[in-house]
């Protein structure tokens, strides 16, 4: 279906469709793509720097608030894994108000 309805060549359209749910969640690229304001290859280009965006901006958040916690016998790096742990389980941090941020176990 994205190939009839995009502008794009059939190898490029073979490439995005095996993509289809990174490409609609971004209708900002699916609309400059149907514009021709971008063409095909920066469209992927755009969708393939997301991701590590996004991993970036979620790890500044973790380095955050580990270094807002209080001081105790865990290291940096100890915290910023138990704040990850934490959001990956979806426990809102202590700095919010929620009970999350338990050291981890070993």
């Amino acid at each position: 279906m994205l190939a009839f309805e995009l502008p794009i060549s059939k190898v490029k359209a073979n490439r995005l469709s095996h993509r289809p749910s990174e490409l609609t969640s971004r209708p900002g690229v699916l609309k400059a793509m149907a514009a021709r304001r971008v063409d095909e290859g920066k469209a992927l280009m755009i969708v393939d720097q997301l991701r590590p965006l996004s991993a970036a901006a979620d790890l500044l958040a973790c380095d955050r608030i580990a270094r807002a916690l209080p001081e105790d016998h865990r290291t940096l790096d100890q915290r910023r894994v138990d704040v990850a742990v934490d959001s990956l389980q979806g426990k809102e941090p202590a700095l919010l108000g929620g009970v999350g941020l338990s050291p981890l176990r070993s």
